[in-house]
């Protein structure tokens, strides 16, 4: 009967302590585009109207982040959590805004184009506390040949509740930044008016 009771606690504390123990950390994963923002505030903005060709090469990475493949941290508890890709993290940004503004209508060029616009990634990171917080900023400039005709900043921001520390969270997070980003980026009249 000692010796029943005895395993029952033995086991008892074994499952608390599976329940507590850390959790994986998030490391060397692949970015998976994930958005769940809808893409009809891009549509809007009507860029099929603009009859000009924009060529958009990658974007320079300017983020001041230890290490650079470092996207994402839950800083809930004692020691923070980090979350680090193995993917090019300009190259999946510059990407993903040429998909959405090529299925809103956009004419992209894929050498030189009417339109060159260049972009420097200051910040795109999630941070992690009791809610999943993102922030994308990037540096733009609208070239027509060589000369500069537009210059901005643009930021993209997204925050939703999630289970704590999951990979899906952070894709999800990291993707609709680039949804905001383009969203914001698409409906700026100062951007828009420079490519008529």
């Amino acid at each position: 009967m000692l010796a029943r009771a005895f395993a029952s606690t033995i086991l008892l504390l074994a499952t608390a302590l599976t329940a507590y123990a850390a959790p994986k950390i998030i490391e060397g994963v692949e970015l998976k585009w994930k958005a769940t923002t809808d893409l009809k505030e891009v549509a809007a903005a009507n860029l099929g109207a603009i009859s000009s060709s924009v060529a958009i090469p990658p974007f320079k990475d300017s983020r001041k982040v230890e290490p650079m493949n470092k996207v994402g941290e839950n800083t809930e508890g004692k020691a923070a959590l980090p979350v680090t890709t193995t993917t090019d993290i300009p190259q999946f940004v510059t990407d993903n805004v040429k998909e959405i503004f090529r299925k809103s209508g956009l004419t992209l060029a894929e050498g030189k184009g009417d339109y060159t616009l260049n972009g420097e990634i200051i910040d795109y990171f999630v941070s992690e506390t009791n809610m999943y917080n993102g922030s994308m900023t990037v540096k733009l400039t609208l070239l027509k040949g060589d000369k500069p005709i537009w210059k901005g900043t643009v930021v993209g921001t997204n925050k939703r509740f999630g289970r704590s520390y999951k990979l899906d969270n952070y894709l999800e997070t990291l993707s609709d930044l680039v949804v905001d980003f383009a969203t914001k980026l698409a409906t700026n009249h100062d951007f828009k008016s420079q490519l008529n």
